[in-house]
């Protein structure tokens, strides 16, 4: 063992790599991968293994816990950048229900699910947290979409019953094949979400899965799929989120149209 092998880095490193070789065997082997198989994998001895873990459940855990903590993190960044409340729970719920059609990420969900995993000493105080962690998030963007006038009759009390609903959500479309086109699923989420919190639900059109950036104006914009830009009109403000330039994958196209002579809301500017 060297001098670098002790500093924080070094030892992340090799966290890493051994959670990684985890997860690569137990696509494969499922229950069968063993501690040995597992160092075999990572090219590390047991000595690196229990410098790191106490035990095999605490590597499993490790590795609920690094992920779902990941997850979050990106999910949180993304809600930030979107121009209101309402915007960033759909991206909130859309990314969520996206690892059906992930090819990277929906085996490591199957893995995360799986009886070995669940059967770890700890792994409901895990879940528990990772429960709170995003239910906190949601309280967070309902309060916010009540008060940007996005999503008028929220409530943060609210957060547990979205979560339900995106946990219901989540399970349909993780039984669907690898691939799957889950934009249906999605829109009828989303649209039961917006009729329960906003005073008008938008009318939104589900096109397909693609990639977007997205801006709003409350006068001007549309929200579009692929390449194709916002309308701008001539007094078009750019939002923090086309500033950023940021890339996201969506299901849904927003096209807000007349509802009953008046212009469907589709949110306000930050």
């Amino acid at each position: 063992m060297t001098a670098r092998d002790n500093r924080p880095d070094g030892r992340e490193a090799e966290r890493a790599k051994i959670v990684e070789a985890a997860y690569r065997l137990l696509a494969v082997d499922g229950a069968s991968a063993s501690v040995t198989d597992i160092l075999a994998q990572a090219g590390l001895g047991t000595r690196a293994f229990h410098r790191l873990f106490d035990s095999t459940d605490e590597l499993l855990l490790t590795m609920f816990r690094s992920d779902g903590d990941c997850a979050l993190g990106d999910l949180e960044v993304d809600a930030a950048l979107a121009p209101n409340g309402r915007i960033a729970l759909h991206g909130w719920i859309s990314a969520l229900l996206r690892v059906a059609a992930d090819p990277k990420r929906r085996p490591r969900v199957f893995i995360l699910l799986s009886d070995e995993v669940m059967r770890a000493q700890g792994d409901s105080k895990e879940r528990e947290h990772y429960d709170a962690r995003q239910e906190t998030g949601l309280k967070f963007l309902l309060d916010r979409g009540r008060r940007d006038g996005s999503l008028p009759r929220a409530d943060t009390a609210d957060a547990q019953w979205v979560r339900a609903l995106m946990d219901r959500g989540f399970e349909q479309s993780i039984a669907l094949p690898e691939g799957a086109d889950v934009s249906h699923l999605l829109a009828c989420l989303i649209g039961f979400i917006d009729r329960a919190l906003c005073k008008q639900a938008p009318d939104f059109e589900v096109l397909s899965v693609d990639s977007t950036c997205v801006g709003t104006d409350t006068e001007n914009d549309n929200f579009h799929s692929a390449s194709i830009e916002p309308r701008r009109g001539p007094q078009h403000r750019r939002t923090a989120w086309e500033r950023s330039g940021r890339t996201r994958e969506t299901l849904i196209s927003w096209s807000p149209r007349p509802c009953g002579g008046t212009t469907c809301p589709s949110g306000s500017q930050t």
